[in-house]
């Protein structure tokens, strides 16, 4: 290291030496040793420093090795080079960690420049807005082009957040953009997929919706006839007609409510008290049941019952197979045929129901399982349907890894089959 100590004894010898010469030759020529002395030191110190500010210019490879002070300036220089790769490699490595984890995040993560340049995108932002390599430095108001993005670019006035719809092949999407400003002149925009909540709030809008119009309907003949009771004053001949009529209302409300009170159940994803569960003791007795009805003019038959059993709830099961019965009696002109079966396969066991009734279009057979949905609503009020049947034997098969699948076609007929897995079905004792 060359220290002061090093610069007080270069300085001393020069000294020295010019002494020497003023001694020998005068002061005029010792001054001129001198003054070449610290002419050569200034140079060799103006070298150094060209070196040192090329190399920090480039910062490729390292410095020389020097003598005195600027070697240690030197070894220093190079020492710090060494920690800034170091901290650069770290944060190379931190940053493709963080991409890496990003491309797993559900949500769209596109990163801007100071000038909202695309500089990266994640595969959810790329699959979001349909994204490409040649999209990287394009800027983002190529990406967003509505008008209401630019208000989400700074400065940032207060946090806002974008909700767009993007057209897609089978369901559109609702997204939910932001702006989050990252320091350092970099920006990140924030897609996330809101489509799930707004068709949960959807859905619950509707239920209400429904349900209120579902009550209004009996609560308006029952409140209709009482009124007419209350200003009459011949209401014997208005009690023979209104006492039916209300009580077929207050059966219809009883109905909907038991049919809501048992869809309530069955959405609670936990199934309660699951047992080995007779299903052709099941299958026998609401078709004894049925038959029995004094208005049942159908021809109900069962065409297979294996002697198998399902693993699972008793009670609910009963329910999911006396409501595709039901249907089947009620959408079937009296005379039609319903057939009922139980059969095993290799790898499931099936429940079916078949009719020769009304059938159903197939562009309703995708919904046909949603709360309060009516192929034909005028004709499901008119055989007492509630418009919960179809949505509590979807969720029932739901619990217990079934899967229901229909088909029908209408005028002809209608069959809906319940395929329970191999590992819900085992033989009885």
């Amino acid at each position: 290291m060359w220290n002061q100590y090093s610069i007080w004894k270069f300085v001393s010898i020069s000294i020295l030496v010019s002494c020497i010469i003023w001694g020998i030759a005068g002061a005029k020529i010792a001054l001129i040793a001198l003054t070449l002395q610290l002419l050569v030191l200034h140079l060799r110190h103006l070298r150094q420093v060209y070196i040192l500010a090329k190399w920090l210019d480039t910062e490729k490879g390292e410095l020389p090795n020097a003598n005195g002070v600027w070697g240690h300036i030197f070894a220093l220089s190079n020492k710090l080079l060494d920690q800034k790769k170091q901290i650069e490699n770290e944060f190379a490595g931190a940053s493709d960690t963080a991409k890496e984890l990003a491309k797993t995040l559900p949500d769209g993560l596109i990163l801007l420049d100071e000038n909202y340049d695309v500089v990266w995108f994640n595969p959810a932002a790329q699959k979001f807005f349909d994204l490409t390599s040649s999209d990287i430095r394009k800027n983002v108001t190529f990406i967003f082009r509505q008008p209401e993005f630019k208000k989400l670019l700074p400065p940032f006035k207060n946090k806002e957040s974008l909700q767009i719809k993007l057209k897609k092949p089978f369901n559109d999407i609702l997204i939910a953009i932001e702006i989050l400003d990252q320091g350092s002149d970099t920006f990140l925009v924030l897609a996330k997929d809101i489509s799930a909540n707004e068709r949960i709030r959807d859905t619950r809008r509707n239920f209400i919706a429904d349900v209120s119009h579902e009550l209004r309907t009996p609560l308006t003949v029952i409140h209709g006839f009482l009124e007419t009771l209350e200003n009459s004053k011949n209401r014997d001949e208005i009690l023979k007609q209104a006492i039916p009529l209300m009580s077929e209302q207050t059966v219809r409300m009883t109905r909907l409510i038991e049919d809501l009170l048992t869809l309530t159940k069955v959405e609670i994803k936990v199934s309660k008290n699951e047992e080995p569960v007779d299903i052709p003791k099941i299958i026998n007795s609401m078709v004894n049941e049925i038959e029995s009805l004094p208005d049942t003019k159908h021809k109900i038959s069962i065409f297979s019952c294996a002697p198998i059993w399902v693993k699972g709830n008793s009670e609910e099961l009963r329910s999911a197979f006396e409501n595709l019965l039901s249907n089947a009696v009620r959408y079937t002109k009296k005379g039609g045929t319903i057939q009922v079966g139980w059969e095993k396969f290799d790898s499931h066991a099936r429940f079916t129901v078949k009719d020769n009734g009304v059938g159903i279009n197939s562009l309703h057979i995708p919904r046909i399982t949603e709360r309060f949905y009516r192929v034909d609503e005028g004709r499901s009020r008119k055989t007492g349907g509630t418009g919960l049947g179809l949505a509590i034997v979807k969720h029932i098969s739901n619990r217990h890894q079934a899967k229901l699948n229909i088909e029908s076609k209408e005028g002809i007929g209608s069959s809906f089959f319940i395929d329970f897995p191999r590992c819900r079905c085992i033989r009885p004792d």
